[in-house]
């Protein structure tokens, strides 16, 4: 056998032991130009994402010579993402290329050393045929959609995860022959020689979490508010008789998207601080309970006697205890204490009137 022969008879050997996973069809390739170039793209199927989400890798090759094998290690980060089983297609079905077969999956060993701790490697590679002794070799001037797969984003991802293919890398490989027709191995030649382009990297960032929501959960009612004067944001609208009844005000209310601690006993000037999915703190509520002025939740004598110093002008007319006295509110966001809410406290305490008649929201009548 001349060395000719067995050059072409190793060659069909080799490409008859690859793993044939996906067929490339369609009409023969247009012919190398003969200036070798090569550009590799790869995108992203959106930019931001939720943890749980899927993202579509697709990778786009254009060349204008006769490529014959070609492998793309695409790096992505694996505290970020992981790979989802069985999603990968390739060829796209409107890509019309040669006969081919096509291997993939993870493969930490083409991973380069100065990615092995931050990064996973998803290996694509693909290898053309040989039929009548003409090679099938993939030859593009245009950019073509060839190959998907997909990432999930991991419910522990924060920040943004990398993908990309190392241009660089010696892992990233392709190889091209002169002349489809004559398919002696010595007509082969690799990329190192090649003029190869590879895209950026593309990056995917966790989409900002809803902003943190205070609502009253169902069947009562909470509301915030600011005064006139003072930019401090103050929580009110409590349902005082069911807090008479048994029920804690922690199970009138609850932030969604988030979560809240309370600093100090419940009633006027308790701290509510809410918190945002991450646990950073997102707005911070002093509790108002208006006829409550001096903290302890309970309305009674006590109060009454602190309402008429305000009235009198003894006490010091500021403060949350000082906004609690108005329980007759004349104006949603000023507070003006008179005879006139001493009157519903006495009313109150004297049992004539019940706690659904104590203004907690303080929307003016």
């Amino acid at each position: 056998m001349t060395r000719k022969m067995k050059k072409i008879a190793s060659l069909f050997l080799a490409v008859a032991m690859l793993v044939s996973c996906f067929t490339f069809t369609g009409s023969a390739a247009e012919a190398a130009i003969g200036s070798e170039a090569m550009s590799v793209g790869l995108a992203l199927s959106a930019e931001y994402a939720n943890p749980g989400d899927i993202i579509t890798v697709t990778i786009s090759i254009s060349n204008n010579y006769n490529a014959t094998a070609m492998r793309w290690p695409v790096l992505y980060s694996k505290d970020f993402f992981e790979v989802v089983d069985g999603s990968a297609t390739a060829p796209i079905d409107s890509v019309v290329t040669t006969a081919g077969s096509t291997t993939y999956g993870d493969n930490s060993g083409f991973i380069p050393a100065a990615y092995a701790d931050s990064h996973s490697a998803y290996v694509i590679q693909w290898f053309a045929k040989a039929a009548d002794g003409v090679m099938g070799a993939y030859n593009s001037g245009v950019a073509a959609e060839c190959f998907t797969f997909q990432l999930k984003v991991l419910d522990t991802a924060s920040g943004s995860g990398t993908v990309f293919i190392p241009a660089n890398s010696e892992y990233f490989y392709d190889s091209a022959i002169t002349d489809p027709a004559d398919i002696i191995l010595d007509n082969l030649y690799e990329a190192t020689n090649l003029q190869v382009t590879v895209s950026d990297a593309a990056t995917v960032a966790v989409a900002s979490a809803a902003e943190p929501e205070l609502v009253a959960t169902e069947g009562y009612s909470v509301r915030t508010i600011q005064f006139d004067g003072d930019d401090a944001t103050y929580l009110c609208g409590f349902d005082l008789g069911a807090y008479e009844d048994g029920t804690s005000f922690e199970e009138m209310f609850v932030v969604n998207n988030g979560s809240y601690t309370v600093t100090g006993d419940w009633g006027t000037g308790a701290v509510v601080t809410v918190l945002d999915a991450s646990g950073a703190e997102f707005a911070s509520y002093t509790v108002i309970i208006f006829g409550d002025t001096n903290g302890d939740a309970v309305i009674d004598p006590s109060d009454a006697m602190t309402m008429s110093f305000y009235i009198s002008g003894d006490l010091e007319s500021e403060g949350v205890y000082y906004y609690a006295a108005d329980l007759y509110a004349d104006n949603e966001y000023s507070v003006y204490i008179d005879p006139s809410d001493l009157s519903v406290v006495d009313v109150y305490i004297s049992g004539d009137i019940g706690s659904a008649s104590l203004n907690q929201t303080h929307v003016a009548a």
